[in-house]
Order: structure tokens, then C-alpha cells, then sequence
């Protein structure tokens, strides 16, 4: 059975026996059959309504590092710094005792690639936090925390 299928069902299966399902678990399930990209786009719109100034700071922003090219493109763009495994998003705002926060957005049931741990260990050892995050809810949950000041 597919992710979508098995979606559906649990909503179907609410709706027949008449027991709502909580309002977590439903937008957990919402968010269940979404891609990484949609998944990190509604993470964004959360982020630019819930924290405008930090926004317009432009102290979160997209590492674009994710591209199909030819292999001259993949040359330059490998001789003007792209690296392999470098998280999805940064929040360039030290807290904690970090110099800023590196998220990797994954859909669920996906896991990092060996060069994404090798780059989260690299930017650990400086410093900085890394996280991986498959939800919206766990990016909202990770960045709340960390924007804290105590």
C-alpha cells in the first residue's frame, strides 16, 4: 500500500466509524504524501508570518545547492564553492551557544545521504547546530526553541 493509499484510508476510516482524528495527527497526515520541496515551502510561510523582521533580515534563507547541470556547469559551479551535502536552509542567528541553525529538510521516511553527515559533522565541530526536519510541525517546534533567548 502507498503512502497516499494509506493517507487516504486512516481518513476514510475516521469518517466511517464517525471518530475525528485529532487536529495533530491530521496535519501530520497532511503532510504526509507532500515532497520535500512542498514541505519546506509551507516551512517558509510559517516562518515569514510568524517572525516578519527576521525574514526581512534575510537571516533565513535557502542554500541552493540542489541543481541537475551539465557536467561543464557542474565544474563551475563546484569551482565557485557548491559543495556536496550542504543543509536546505540556514538561520544565520547565533543562540545557545551557536553561531546558527542548519536545517535539512527531508520528507518522511527519507534519510540523509553520506556527504549530508559528513557536512553536518563539519559544521558542528565550528559551532553550529544542525537538525534534520520532516515536518512542518518539527520546524516550527526546532525554530521556536532555538529563537528563544533562555
Amino acid at each position: 500500500m502507498g503512502k497516499i493509499d494509506k493517507y487516504n484510508k486512516m481518513v476514510m476510516d475516521a469518517i466511517v466509524s464517525g471518530t475525528p482524528l485529532p487536529a495533530a495527527k491530521v496535519r501530520q497526515l497532511a503532510q504526509y504524501g507532500l515532497s520535500e520541496s512542498q514541505i519546506q515551502q509551507s516551512c517558509i510561510r510559517w516562518f515569514q508570518v510568524t517572525h516578519p523582521q527576521l525574514w526581512k533580515d534575510g537571516v533565513l534563507f535557502h542554500i541552493a545547492n540542489e541543481r541537475k547541470c551539465t557536467q561543464w556547469q557542474g565544474r563551475k559551479l563546484k569551482l565557485e564553492g557548491v559543495v556536496k551535502g550542504v543543509a536546505d536552509l540556514c538561520l544565520a542567528v547565533a543562540r545557545k551557544g551557536f553561531n546558527a541553525l542548519y536545517i535539512e529538510m527531508k520528507k518522511p521516511g527519507s534519510y540523509q545521504e553520506k556527504e549530508q553527515k559528513e557536512w553536518q559533522s563539519g559544521v558542528e565541530k565550528h559551532g553550529n547546530r544542525y537538525v534534520v526536519c520532516k515536518s512542518l510541525d518539527e520546524f516550527e517546534k526546532i525554530v521556536t526553541d532555538y529563537l528563544k533567548e533562555s
